[in-house]
């Protein structure tokens, strides 16, 4: 967590706090240049939506996380998010190999 200019302690929102954990888990973090921890909640947002990652699919998860995770932000509801993003990309790729 950090500090403001006024000395404050500045507490994370739990929607917050899951995006932020969600990006340190990404594996390509390493080809990304940009230092998350220097940007605020709404800086990071920001970059999110104007796909500023370099990493459209980055991008994605953080989008579905903010915009998922209204009302009453938890773990299991961020679970569930990426799960069923992660079935829906199984069905894409399903669709793709039928092709054939």
């Amino acid at each position: 967590m950090g500090k403001k200019g006024s000395g404050k302690k500045v507490t994370m929102s739990m929607k917050e706090q899951i995006i932020r954990k969600a990006i340190s888990g990404y594996p390509h973090l390493d080809l990304i240049c940009i230092d998350f921890d220097k940007l605020c909640f709404a800086e990071l947002i920001d970059k999110a939506y104007h796909r500023e990652f370099g990493d459209s699919l980055l991008s994605f998860i953080v989008i579905e996380l903010n915009e998922g995770l209204d009302g009453v932000p938890t773990q299991d509801a961020a679970e569930d998010l990426l799960e069923r993003a992660k079935n829906d990309i199984g069905y894409c790729i399903e669709a793709i190999k039928d092709m054939a």
